[in-house]
């Protein structure tokens, strides 16, 4: 049991010496076992010789690496003398292995010196010049003269390619000198080289390690070259690499020795993995991509491999050094290899589930993989991935926005990322009344979603209309800051990211993508608020959306009644004409009319002024049914109809044309009052129907003057506290819907609608009524009306939950005159 407590204790020693591991490690305990095992279990009773050669050979070779060829040439050598039969002994790899086990860096402490007085038996004395020239001077007549050309014929015409060839070099120093051919002068000192011997280097660097059908044997020093070799990129005998795939596989021609095969088979395995890795890496980096973004991750990418292969240089280094001794071993190789490789396997992975090579340039699907790579990586604890991919995540962001920036500060797009950018212009001629809204749009991509990356999905709104709302400000101030702004200026507002780094090494994490929300967040808002205010100042002050929203209610809504009562009583006479007669003529006189009774409010613009009755005359309707059809037209100026998205208030026209219809109805109940004769049968049935048709549109020009304006007050206020012009679009949206249900405009309550203007007809056809029975027809068609309105009117103010329609149909069941 103490043999068995003392051998473990070696073997623990000898795995952390070997490996580096340390003892709190998974995989030491497993690599001590088998260690054990490994000695436990003997296959043969003696030495294996073939191990012990294999050995030998690996320090001749390691001799040499280390610039020892003294020791190599003088192991080798006695190595040689040994093998030769007379000195062959069974007992050889015995003693071959104690030595080896007993040498203790032979490299470092060994000195040939002691070997220079050992002569070997066979070796025989070298002759010395002096010996040879005593035994053959060199002092014959004629030894040193030219030799003539004897081979050609006096009438043979010599090139001058075969007098340089042909010429032999002359002993005389004067004759170079007396030749005036510098090809003569150069020949003598000229070396020429045999091609033939880069043959075989040049089809290995082009073609890679070629397949050796040979079974060769590797000890574990070749293996650890091979694979930091491998791990570099460069060709190699052991590992064989698909010039297409990238990918790496092992030779079945290698058999290792030394250490256990299987654990070295294992461990060269892995590191082909981790090469066909690094491979796809260096295949993306040497990718043609156009897109800047991508080419900033490419150099980011680039940069990290090459700090990788310093990394294996100092491991490599490491081996070569006589400041210190270090064990040679594929285990401790590979564990550092792990731990630099780690961070740039999952970059590889994140990067591979990525289409790279496609032709969509709005297909960001690289940023996404690396952010949700980021994300994943915090979430897990693993510091070394996550600070590599957001450190390259946010090399290729930074590219991004730079376009980002200068859409929001410039409101401009460059040539070079129309294609990518989610941003397009797409009408380059468009009227200013719709600029805000047909000048640009969001591009969508192929699945019709929004092109953008997707931790940009909210901020692409607000992004979007900052671009919008600078372009807006150059037409509002009729300047363009483009021509002299310096785009070189762009670097220095792109948002700060170290806030990302900084929040990292504080205590208590926040998630990565909080952290960069809030980055975007505060810089989108940063660049924003420079301008984004006075373009809502100028939109409400100088550019006359303050001025429209005081002019609409007087114009269209009747709260100047006198205004509203002049106007209605130099329409409605045009109405009374004959159909089809002068209706153009109609219409500029009623422009003109409204143009001379506005003139004197200070809100409304008169020269803007028309009135369109052209198709009202045309109708051979009633005169109520044809004031539906008049259209009084208000024009805004461009950056006003931006907002309202209309060059006149539309809706408003309708209200007007509404009111116009209960006017002339109460006029014409009002005028005909000393008519009506008391004595007559029909009195009291006509003077019932009068009062009915009085109070309803009395009734019906009270609620919408007052719904009407009671909604505008409100548009007036949110316009003030409007933050932005979509907010302000957003207010009128809100308001004109509201309006047009609570004023029952809407086309889905046309037939209540109808409901109202066949009541106010009412008051056309009783003027027109003789005797009881046309006067009592008129009443029943009253009241059926009405029912009809009272029942329409609550449904929909109960379901839309409008209290100006449900206090509507209140005052129509209790207001009516029994």
């Amino acid at each position: 049991m103490a043999h068995a407590a003392i051998r473990r204790d070696l073997v623990e020693n000898l795995v952390t010496g070997v490996t580096g591991i340390a003892t709190e490690d998974h995989t030491y305990i497993r690599l001590c076992a088998q260690s054990v095992k490994a000695l436990r279990d003997q296959g043969h009773a003696r030495t294996n010789q073939f191990t012990v050669q294999a050995r030998l050979e690996g320090l001749t070779e390691k001799f040499g690496v280390l610039n020892r060829e003294d020791l190599a040439e003088a192991l080798q050598s006695r190595l040689d003398e040994l093998s030769s039969p007379e000195l062959q002994s069974k007992w050889l790899p015995e003693i071959f292995a104690l030595l080896l086990e007993l040498s203790d860096r032979p490299a470092e402490k060994t000195s040939r010196e002691p070997f220079k007085s050992i002569k070997g038996a066979a070796s025989q004395r070298e002759l010395s010049w002096q010996e040879i020239l005593a035994a053959d001077p060199l002092e014959d007549d004629g030894m040193w003269d030219d030799v003539e050309r004897g081979y050609h014929s006096s009438g043979d015409e010599m090139s001058r390619d075969d007098l340089v060839s042909e010429k032999a070099p002359s002993t005389s120093a004067t004759s170079n000198e007396d030749t005036d051919d510098p090809l003569l002068l150069v020949q003598p000192h000229l070396i020429h080289t045999d091609k033939s011997l880069l043959v075989p280097f040049r089809q290995r660097q082009g073609q890679g390690a070629s397949v050796n059908s040979k079974t060769t044997t590797c000890d574990e020093y070749s293996v650890v070259r091979e694979v930091l070799m491998m791990l570099r990129g460069l060709p190699t005998d052991q590992f064989h690499r698909n010039d297409v795939s990238g990918g790496i596989k092992v030779s079945r021609s290698i058999i290792f020795t030394g250490t256990s095969e299987l654990v070295i088979r294992d461990l060269v395995a892995e590191a082909a993995r981790i090469g066909t890795n690094l491979n796809h890496l260096r295949s993306f980096v040497r990718s043609e991509q156009p897109l800047a973004y991508m080419q900033s991750v490419q150099n980011l990418v680039s940069n990290h491999l090459s700090s990788f292969a310093s990394h294996l240089d100092q491991t490599e280094a490491s081996f070569v050094s006589n400041e210190s001794s270090t064990i040679v071993s594929v285990l401790q190789v590979m564990t550092r290899v792990r731990k630099h490789a780690a961070p740039l396997l999952s970059l590889s992975t994140a990067i591979a589930r990525v289409d790279n090579k496609s032709a969509d340039p709005t297909d960001f699907g690289l940023l996404d993989s690396l952010y949700d790579l980021s994300c994943m990586k915090q979430a897990t604890g693993d510091l070394a991935v996550y600070n590599l991919s957001v450190d390259v995540f946010l090399a290729g962001l930074r590219t991004y926005m730079l376009t980002v920036a200068r859409w929001i500060c410039t409101a401009t797009i460059n040539d070079k990322d129309r294609d990518m950018f989610f941003v397009v212009d797409a009408d380059s001629t468009i009227d200013l009344g719709s600029l805000w809204h047909g000048k640009f749009s969001l591009r969508s991509d192929t699945n019709g979603s929004l092109a953008v990356p997707q931790f940009l999905t909210r901020f692409a709104t607000n992004i979007f209309a900052l671009g919008k709302s600078k372009y807006f400000l150059q037409q509002l101030s009729g300047s363009d800051e483009r021509d002299h702004l310096d785009f070189r200026q762009l670097p220095g507002l792109m948002p700060n990211f170290d806030a990302i780094e900084r929040k990292n090494n504080e205590p208590g994490w926040m998630p990565f993508s909080q952290i960069l929300e809030e980055s975007l967040d505060s810089w989108i808002r940063s660049l924003g608020t420079s301008y984004v205010s006075h373009v809502q100042s100028l939109l409400l002050n100088e550019q006359g959306l303050l001025m429209t929203l005081s002019a609409l209610p007087t114009l269209f809504l009747a709260k100047n009644g006198s205004l509203f009562q002049a106007l209605a009583d130099g329409i409605i006479p045009l109405m009374a004409t004959t159909p089809g007669d002068a209706t153009n003529a109609n219409s500029h006189l009623a422009t003109m009319l409204a143009r001379d009774v506005c003139s004197s409010s200070p809100s409304i613009e008169d020269r803007h002024l028309f009135v369109d009755v052209s198709e009202a005359s045309q109708s051979r309707s009633s005169i109520i049914a044809r004031l539906g059809n008049c259209r009084l037209f208000y024009k805004v100026p461009w950056p006003v109809q931006n907002v309202i998205r209309s060059k006149t208030p539309e809706l408003h026209s309708q209200i007007f044309a509404f009111l116009l219809q209960a006017y002339h109805a109460r006029s014409l109940l009002e005028s005909t009052f000393l008519d009506l004769q008391r004595s007559s049968t029909e009195y009291p049935a006509t003077l019932k129907l009068r009062q009915r048709l009085l109070w309803f549109a009395g009734l019906l020009h009270n609620h919408v003057t007052t719904t009407a304006n009671q909604l505008h007050d409100q548009l007036r206020k949110d316009m003030a506290t409007s933050e932005s012009i979509d907010s302000m679009v957003d207010v009128w949206s809100k308001y004109t819907s509201q309006l047009q249900l609570a004023l029952l405009l809407t086309p889905s309550l046309e037939p209540v609608r109808d409901a109202v203007i066949n009541i106010l007809e009412l008051s056309e056809l009783l003027s027109r009524a003789r005797g009881p029975a046309s006067i009592a027809g008129l009443l029943a068609q009253f009241e059926r009306n009405l029912a009809f309105l009272m029942a329409g009117v609550r449904g929909v103010g109960r379901a839309g939950g409008q209290f100006w329609l449900e206090a509507f149909a209140e005052r129509l069941d209790w207001q009516q005159i029994d």
